[in-house]
């Protein structure tokens, strides 16, 4: 089997863990051997493995075309639930320490299941991400908005945050961590102020080495919120209220959150960075990844 034809199937296998077909100009951004899109065509053409099914120009593993249906469904689904994350994008912008707000999935904005949440990846100034946590998290708490035990449906879920600062996300992924390539390929800048997107990809060039075909996401107008593009600094007045909301919120955050608390990847706690993953699936998809792999005769 050759290099190329394991490439392909390789990434198939990923996706199919999210049930989420293929296109030939995904399966190229997505691929980690550097070629152009007509050689990738070109191996796509000359495909011919048992274990991968071809239709109405989507990839996935034979047996599994019902994933199609799924894709649209939730296509569909993604176009309603994109218009409530744009506005909610647009409320956390208004404060001024917001310079990033993304949609977080897997996949990317196209692959929302109709009963979850919207997960947030944000960036904020320097020295500013407790206060600004503080403020957004109260917001949605008063609204109910925020996801619980028994609510998930379209709540927000603002459970990773970083200062522009401290944009190198390397140092929050396993030793193995395809999902967490591919999670940060996959983000949807919402909002954007001073050019954080780029200066975020820019300062991740491990992506761009293992993803040597991605391209950075073009958002259509509709689906983006128009900024000057110029930089607010934050005032150093606001520094002791900072330090007032990182005490009051550390005092209110869960027991289990804490107890995990920069032991590894999952719960990692700081000035610059709030990951609040306390069930982390990352090992298990990899370890679920690997037996498909093993079911066509590949290893990784």
């Amino acid at each position: 089997m050759s290099e190329a034809t394991q490439n392909i199937i390789k990434t198939i296998t990923y996706f199919d863990l999210f049930n989420y077909p293929l296109t030939s100009w995904e399966l190229w951004r997505l691929a980690d051997t550097k070629k152009t899109y007509s050689e990738f065509s070109a191996d796509l053409n000359n495909l011919a493995h048992p274990q991968i099914a071809n239709q109405d120009g989507f990839y996935c593993l034979s047996g599994r075309a019902d994933t199609l249906a799924e894709r649209q469904t939730r296509y569909n689904v993604s176009d309603r639930k994109f218009k409530r994350a744009l506005a909610a994008a647009w409320w956390f912008s208004r404060l001024p320490w917001i310079k990033l707000v993304c949609l977080a999935n897997q996949i990317g904005a196209h692959n929302l299941r109709a009963g979850g949440d919207l997960d947030f990846f944000i960036v904020t100034s320097p020295r500013r991400l407790w206060l600004s946590r503080l403020f957004l998290n109260s917001a949605l708490t008063i609204l109910n908005l925020r996801p619980t035990d028994g609510k998930f449906s379209d709540t927000l879920c603002l459970s990773f945050w970083i200062s522009d600062d401290n944009l190198n996300l390397a140092g929050y992924r396993l030793a193995d961590d395809p999902y967490f390539r591919y999670w940060l390929a996959g983000l949807t800048p919402l909002y954007d102020r001073g050019w954080t997107y780029d200066k975020l990809i820019e300062a991740n060039e491990w992506l761009v080495q293992e993803l040597p075909n991605w391209q950075r996401l073009k958002v259509l107008p509709r689906r983006h919120l128009k900024t000057s593009g110029r930089d607010r600094r934050p005032l150093q007045i606001f520094q002791p209220l900072e330090r007032l909301a990182k005490k009051f919120q550390w005092l209110i955050m869960p027991d289990n959150l804490k107890a995990l608390a920069n032991h590894n990847t999952q719960v990692v706690i700081s000035d610059c960075v709030l990951k609040l993953h306390p069930t982390d699936r990352r090992q298990e998809f990899l370890e679920k990844y690997q037996e498909k792999l093993n079911d066509s005769g590949l290893r990784i």
